[in-house]
């Protein structure tokens, strides 16, 4: 066994300003040097650490780091991160620790909850119509019970009702992260903490839970935040995936991770959450998801392995989005869900933007 090494990574500064600037760039479609400069300050620093022979990386980023695409890292000529790593992120060391020793069984029939196809009735939250399609080609590959909420029927009653009774739940709606009122609480509790240090003890000094601030959006515009997840026993649930937006976003808690909603879910005894960091194309997001569960159900591999099978499916295969997105009938679906990411001969391949492929992550 190895001993732990501590790596500085200098001043945090450089690394939130890549950061910033390289998920600009992903959201605009365009290259710029602050993939290969986050490859420097960060990576190029770690890999020289790692055992020989590693193929499996569990990271535990804090601060703007856990807003980091790790899988889409450049790390040499025309290759990334994923391509030659499984790839997961997890809480804290002490949850890794705890899952590799007791890894969980089930008993039991295995069902799967589908919710999505919202209807908001709110202009703030705008309707998800390529979530039906997402569901309808999940539930053709779902094995055991399944149960679909969608439209007005997609309640947090419903939802809390149901989600206990999942082994599988995917969950297509909005993500919500109130990041500007969280920081106004910070704000608050500072300067009472400031107040107190002069002599005034009537000021309190608290701040509200962050999993308060962090929800997914359901029927009516309802939000159910990360505390009311934390009331559930979802001991049985084995996987949740958050198809979508911005679900990965949460608070810094200054050195013990990021406060999401994978947290909510961990805690209240799910191992394994899908999230995405930042807004998702319709039809790149059915893709995966269709090549994702393919994975898991149909070839029997873990969330970890299926996640990174059907990344690899999409950025190095673009040409099969509409396939696996279904735009092309069943029998291309078929034959596009059986594909292999297999590597392209350098130098022939066209491969998709990182936008499209590398918002979800794992946690887990």
């Amino acid at each position: 066994m190895r001993a732990t090494r501590r790596v500085e990574l200098g001043e945090a500064k450089a690394i939130v300003r890549a950061v910033a600037e390289w998920r600009s760039a992903i959201e605009k479609r365009v290259e710029n040097a602050a993939a290969k400069q986050l490859h420097d300050l960060v990576w190029a620093k770690l890999a020289p650490h790692l055992p020989a022979g590693t193929k499996t990386l569990y990271l535990s980023p804090d601060g703007d780091l856990a807003r980091l695409p790790w899988a889409a890292l450049p790390i040499g000529k025309d290759r990334v991160l994923l391509e030659d790593y499984v790839i997961a992120t997890v809480p804290h060391g002490p949850f890794l620790l705890e899952q590799l020793k007791y890894p969980r069984k089930y008993a039991g029939l295995e069902s799967t909850l589908m919710l999505g196809d919202v209807t908001y009735g709110s202009d703030v939250w705008p309707a998800l119509p390529g979530t039906l399609a997402e569901m309808n080609a999940i539930a053709a590959l779902a094995r055991g019970e399944r149960e679909t909420v969608n439209k007005s029927a997609a309640t947090p009653e419903r939802l809390t009702k149901s989600l206990p009774k999942a082994r599988f739940a995917h969950l297509a709606t909005h993500g919500e992260f109130q990041a500007k009122e969280f920081a106004a609480d910070q704000q608050r509790a500072a300067k009472a903490m400031e107040t107190r240090r002069f002599g005034d003890e009537t000021q309190r000094v608290a701040t509200e839970n962050p999993l308060g601030y962090v929800g997914l959006v359901l029927s009516g515009g309802e939000i159910i935040s990360g505390l009311s997840i934390l009331d559930l026993n979802l001991e049985n649930l084995k996987l949740i995936t958050l198809s979508a937006c911005e679900t990965g976003l949460g608070e810094y808690t200054g050195g013990k991770g990021v406060e999401n909603l994978q947290t909510a879910f961990h805690v209240a005894g799910c191992p394994n959450v899908v999230a995405s960091l930042w807004k998702v194309n319709d039809a790149a997001t059915a893709a995966l998801m269709c090549k994702f569960y393919h994975e898991l159900w149909v070839n029997k591999k873990p969330p970890i392995e299926a996640l990174r099978e059907a990344q690899l499916t999409i950025y190095r295969h673009p040409e099969l989005i509409p396939d696996l997105a279904g735009e092309r009938g069943a029998v291309r679906l078929r034959e596009a869900v059986a594909a292999k990411a297999s590597v392209v001969p350098s130098g022939q391949r066209v491969t998709a933007p990182t936008r499209l492929w590398a918002a979800f992550v794992l946690s887990g």
